[in-house]
């Protein structure tokens, strides 16, 4: 050593572990040699075989351990990395240096081992163990900017932005499953949380509208849909927009029975709350252009004509009804 014989030094190594039949001596000389190795002659190679057969005396020497880490995270060999960070983690006593241990092994999977979807359950481990743990939460928004990613990271998170209160981020979780799903009524019943969400936790009812316009558009026999989409629509005197949205979908359905009840909804609004007798009485004729027989149509535009004394309209609708 002190004439920096290095590689005489390991011979001597050698040759001294040989001759020792003792396991805490001969863990000793492989460390020694380790360290002679990757300090002194420049060989990682050399000194992860020699902790290799540390490890091979003691699995559990946290010294060797530490010691490989750093070799494989410097030589970037993030398959052996991994499997040191498993063996670390089955030895850490202290809840937090789990935690860290965990986190620094998924964001290895994830940047560079390519294992995406082994990294997601790994964090997902973290915060089933610490719900607010930010670095595993920043990692899955990271991951979820992703469209291959996002909906296991949506459904993820979505219960614990619920539990956290972080109403916005709930919103585009719930949006990447109304994007993800196949299923209309999923996506009208995620809707109507988003819905709540703008509502409830922003006092954001417009949005709230426009949110329930879509779940109209999704559904448009819904009734729960369109008594919230009333509602709200009341709650912020929106009513020319309520009656266009009905107006609307009742053009886009193919039940005749759907469009007809849409249509007069339509009609309704105009009539009650814009004031607007003309758009009523052409929603009305709509009605009759798809359902020629609908009575209250008829009647609905008798009465109209009578009340707005126009009288001479009134002959073609009252053809049209089943009493003419």
């Amino acid at each position: 050593m002190r004439t920096q014989r290095w590689q005489d030094l390991i011979g001597v190594f050698e040759r001294r572990i040989e001759s020792t039949t003792d396991a805490r001596e001969r863990e000793t000389l492989f460390a020694r040699m380790a360290r002679t190795y990757d300090d002194k002659l420049g060989r990682p190679e050399d000194a992860v075989n020699a902790y290799g057969q540390v490890l091979e005396l003691d699995p559990g020497n946290e010294a060797a351990l530490r010691a490989l880490d750093e070799l494989f995270s410097r030589q970037k060999m993030h398959a052996k990395l991994a499997e040191n960070l498993e063996a670390q983690l089955s030895l850490a006593a202290s809840e937090d240096a789990q935690l860290a241990l965990m986190l620094r092994l998924a964001g290895l999977r994830e940047r560079d081992m390519g294992q995406v979807d082994v990294a997601i359950e790994g964090y997902r481990q973290i915060l089933e163990r610490a719900p607010t743990n930010e670095q595993a939460i920043l990692a899955l928004e990271r991951i979820g900017a992703d469209t291959k990613y996002e909906l296991a990271v949506a459904d993820l998170l979505e219960p614990l932005y619920r539990q956290l209160g972080e109403w916005q981020k709930l919103v585009n979780a719930h949006e990447v499953q109304v994007r993800q799903s196949e299923d209309p009524s999923r996506r009208v019943e995620l809707l109507h949380q988003i819905a709540r969400a703008y509502e409830d936790a922003g006092g954001d009812l417009d949005s709230a509208f426009a949110t329930l316009a879509r779940a109209l558009k999704e559904d448009p026999s819904s009734e729960v849909t369109l008594e919230q989409l009333n509602r709200v629509a009341r709650s912020t005197s929106r009513f020319a927009d309520l009656a266009q949205v009905l107006e609307r979908q009742a053009s886009q359905v193919a039940d005749v029975q759907l469009g007809t009840r849409l249509y007069t909804e339509s009609a309704a609004v105009q009539e009650n709350d814009l004031r607007n007798v003309d758009a009523a009485v052409a929603l009305h004729r709509k009605v009759l252009e798809i359902d020629a027989l609908n009575l209250p149509a008829a009647e609905s535009l008798e009465r109209l004509f009578r009340a707005s004394e126009r009288y001479q309209d009134l002959s073609p609708p009252c053809s049209s009804s089943p009493r003419s």
